[in-house]
């Protein structure tokens, strides 16, 4: 059984494995087709004394770009490759969010291997828990049984000795009675 658990958990994690580099692979295609729709180069240039300078600052994603670029399309050259820092913004945010799912897989199967463990602690400590009570009722009933024994036979020792005494009463009754007869024809006799 263990071994084909384990032939069911290496299966299994083969699979999201997989699964995560082609969601991967997924991004990495949209961001390159992204880039390729943007490519353009970012210069320096002087338009009627203003200097125009792209900075992260200023355009934090990709439609922020697209919006400065159309204002000001004497920056866009098509043949040029992307400015790396503004599409570094956008990877960042798609690999965090990788990051964050796998973060969130990773806790999620540490959790569910946590109260795994903690239901077998607790059953453990439930069986020793009812293993000791058992023993204890045993010990208890063995007990309570040894004492009802011993007043039950301390009851008829009681009784014993009592008919005893009745009986050595009775019996000198007896013969107190027959001595009396005896006496009382001897005493008719020599009458």
């Amino acid at each position: 059984m263990s071994q084909i658990n384990k032939q069911i958990k290496k299966q299994i994690n083969k699979k999201h494995k997989k699964n995560n580099k082609r969601n991967i692979y997924q991004i990495k295609g949209k961001i390159n087709s992204k880039s390729q729709f943007y490519c353009f180069k970012f210069i320096n240039i002087t338009i009627q004394t203003e200097q125009f300078v792209f900075t992260k600052e200023k355009v934090l994603n990709f439609r922020d770009q697209c919006t400065f670029l159309i204002q000001n399309l004497i920056l866009m050259y098509p043949h040029h490759q992307f400015n790396f820092l503004l599409l570094n913004s956008e990877r960042k945010k798609r690999v965090n969010q990788l990051n964050k799912r796998k973060q969130q897989r990773k806790n999620k199967k540490q959790q569910n291997i946590n109260q795994q463990q903690k239901l077998k602690l607790q059953i453990k400590k439930w069986v020793k828990l009812t293993k000791k009570t058992k023993k204890l009722k045993k010990k208890k009933f063995k007990h309570n049984q040894k004492m009802k024994s011993q007043q039950i036979h301390q009851k008829s020792q009681q009784v014993i000795n009592i008919l005893f005494q009745i009986y050595f009463y009775f019996q000198k009754q007896i013969q107190q009675f027959k001595a009396k007869k005896y006496i009382v024809r001897k005493i008719q006799c020599q009458i």
